[in-house]
């Protein structure tokens, strides 16, 4: 009812009374709009199902029997006797790796296993003194028919112990001594077939010992320092699943099987290896080829976006063993004194290093907390004593300054009593983007602290080695290798309980502590892992109450791979990303499906 008691007028939609109005107009049209979307739907799905029936589905890759690969190296290999100073910095290690026979090999996680193929067993038969007795695989021989044999122990144990003298009468020029200096005896048994190591003193980390062994017969012959400089089918043998078939004088090495094998034969025919030096050289690789596979050690964030763009390409970042650090020159008239050393260190913002610089490329990478490992090995242990450089602090900077007669004049800068300001020449490695990009914001860190810095561009590990002998920097920017072995690592901060190779001391701080020597000595005869843990602990802690060097943070590294490759693994190892070549598999196209 209304207000007024009339009945209440029924109010219709608005659209019920246009089309009451319009009704005859619009019936027309609606009903051919209707016909024309019923028409395209029923054509549509009509099209799809034909196109299911008729258009065959993109083919899945299948692995392929035998097929080739391409792997680029961004260095040159060096000879062919990795265990030489000159192989062991080159390529070397990585390019014999499926050829030259090694006691154990190293696993993408750091671990060393017995290599089943060339030894039956592995035994300790006695810690005190230690003696470790290998069975040679009687099936085992050289490529040329020689059987592997005790001799080939004998030769390594001879040429690397730190005594052994060439063919042409000059001492043997060895990359490490490490391990083999501590043997007593190498004596064979069982037809040669049996070989026992008797040590003179433990040494935790004989897993190291007897690896990319050269072929004895040929060796005593040509000898070891410069037989294998050359290659020659008739000097460079294999007792691995590959053999070297020939070499280029343009850096190109091919791999082919070996017809004298004895293991499950490698899947692959032939791997063609090639030196590429610099970034357009592994891209345009992996652009034009889909069987193609590399690993530089340097990239920059241009050569990443290249890769990732690219359709028939794999890429992935990985840690590696190489830790950047800054190494303090304890014997240069600047960086002489503790003080001085720490006020620097005070005054290095490492995060932010890490965060302008790598951390861009991996976000995972962390400031290193240890100077004897990277963040990701499993012998990685923090020091305590890092907690007081965790962050910039530069109110310590000024009072440790100031304790060894530094102030700060009106512009912030700390100078002596005559004016002259505090400067500090830091020697940077050449030839690493990355290491150029951290120098940099190192410099301009120490100049926002009132610090003067001088680069000194060096070249690699030469030019460092002979920088300190001619006093030419207060600290080095440098680029340390870690090893799954960590005995490797007292080359670093000792003079005398390192690797004890030709390759000239790895010691860039000059630092030589008796305590530190001694300490080096104990962990590496230290059978029990967790002993020598706690000894490396306690390294670590002097190095950081002596602020000798500052740990920064780990390098990334990249791997890139075809997207008909298969079973490439990456691996930090020297041994490199050739490590389990035998087991990579080319992929095809397999038959077109039809879907119905």
């Amino acid at each position: 009812m209304s207000q007024n008691g009339a009945d209440a007028v029924e109010r219709r939609p608005r659209i019920a009374v246009l089309w009451r109005k319009h009704r005859a107009r619009w019936t027309l049209p609606l009903v051919i709009i209707l016909i024309i979307g019923l028409v395209a739907i029923i054509d549509h799905i009509g099209s799809h199902r034909i196109s299911q029936v008729d258009k065959p589905t993109p083919s899945p890759l299948v692995a392929a029997t035998g097929g080739a690969a391409i792997v680029d190296l961004d260095r040159w290999w060096n000879g062919f006797n990795p265990n030489t100073p000159a192989g062991a910095a080159s390529s070397t290690p990585t390019l014999l790796t499926s050829v030259l026979p090694s006691a154990y090999v190293i696993n993408p996680k750091l671990v060393p296993q017995v290599n089943s193929d060339l030894l039956l067993s592995v035994e300790v038969q006695s810690t005190s003194p230690l003696i470790i007795q290998y069975t040679i695989n009687p099936k085992a021989v050289w490529s040329d028919g020689v059987p592997v044999s005790a001799d080939d122990f004998i030769y390594a144990f001879e040429s690397q112990r730190g005594d052994g003298v060439d063919v042409n009468g000059q001492p043997d020029r060895v990359a490490s001594t490490l391990g083999y200096r501590d043997v007593a005896s190498v004596l064979p048994s069982n037809g040669g077939k049996t070989v026992t190591v008797q040590f003179t003193t433990p040494f935790t980390d004989w897993r190291v010992m007897f690896n990319h062994m050269v072929p004895a017969h040929i060796a005593r012959r040509v000898g070891w320092t410069h037989g294998f400089d050359m290659f020659s089918p008739a000097t460079d043998l294999s007792a691995g699943p590959f053999i070297v078939r020939s070499v280029s004088s343009g850096g190109s090495a091919e791999l082919v099987r070996n017809p004298k094998w004895w293991g499950t034969p490698a899947l692959l025919d032939r791997a063609t290896v090639n030196v590429a030096p610099n970034e357009p050289a592994w891209t345009g690789t992996l652009a034009v080829s889909n069987q193609a596979v590399a690993q530089p050690t340097r990239f920059n964030l241009k050569a990443l976006g290249v890769v990732s763009s690219m359709p028939n390409t794999q890429s992935v970042l990985k840690p590696t063993l190489s830790l950047l650090a800054l190494e303090f020159n304890v014997k240069s008239a600047v960086t002489s004194r503790l003080a001085t050393r720490q006020a620097i260190a005070h005054a290095i913002d490492r995060t932010g290093l890490l965060a302008h610089t790598f951390g861009s490329v991996d976000p995972d990478l962390v400031v290193n907390q240890d100077h004897l490992a990277t963040a990701t090995q499993a012998s990685y242990s923090p020091s305590s004593a890092s907690a007081g450089y965790s962050s910039r602090d530069l109110a310590t900077t000024g009072q440790l300054l100031k304790s060894v007669g530094f102030h700060q004049d009106a512009q912030g800068n700390f100078v002596n009593t005559d004016g002259a300001q505090l400067t500090v020449r830091m020697a940077v490695q050449t030839g690493d983007p990355w290491i150029g990009a951290v120098g940099a914001q190192i410099s301009e860190q120490l100049h926002s602290a009132g610090i003067s810095v001088v680069t000194i561009p060096v070249d690699g590990t030469a030019g460092l080695n002979t920088a300190p002998t001619t006093d030419r920097y207060d600290m080095a920017l440098v680029t340390r290798v870690s090893s799954p072995f960590q005995t490797a690592t007292a080359d670093w901060y000792s003079d005398g309980s390192g690797a004890g190779g030709s390759t000239g001391s790895l010691d860039w701080s000059n630092f030589d502590d008796p305590q530190v020597d001694q300490d080096f000595t104990l962990a590496s005869q230290a059978l029990n892992p967790v002993s020598g843990a706690a000894i490396y602990a306690q390294i670590d802690d002097q190095l950081w109450d002596q602020m000798v060097g500052l740990p920064l943070f780990g390098e990334p590294a990249f791997l890139g791979n075809g997207v008909q490759i298969q079973n490439v693994q990456f691996n930090a190892s020297i041994d490199g990303i050739l490590w389990n070549l035998p087991l990579w598999t080319t992929l095809k196209p397999g038959p077109p499906s039809q879907q119905t």
